[in-house]
């Protein structure tokens, strides 16, 4: 199976996410929401996605975004 996704950041002010329009997909496979600073995400044992979003996100704060966007597609699996 082939997948891409764009993900982007944005900055906002803080707010408590309320999810709505949930998927039943969606439904079963989030189990929460929460705030993360970029070095608890690179320091997590949690599953997070993409992987290295801790790390990515460290360098666009502090380098700000990149010239060319990042290609993050995982090697396929065998």
């Amino acid at each position: 199976m082939d997948v891409h996704e764009d993900w982007l950041h944005h900055s906002v002010q803080h707010f408590d996410p309320a999810p709505a329009n949930l998927s039943d997909y969606e439904s079963k496979s989030v189990l929460g929401f929460r705030w993360w600073h970029a070095e608890q995400l690179s320091q997590t044992n949690d599953t997070v996605f993409p992987p290295g979003l801790g790390d990515l996100l460290s360098a666009l704060l502090r380098d700000g975004p990149p010239p060319v966007p990042v290609d993050i597609t995982e090697p396929a699996r065998s």
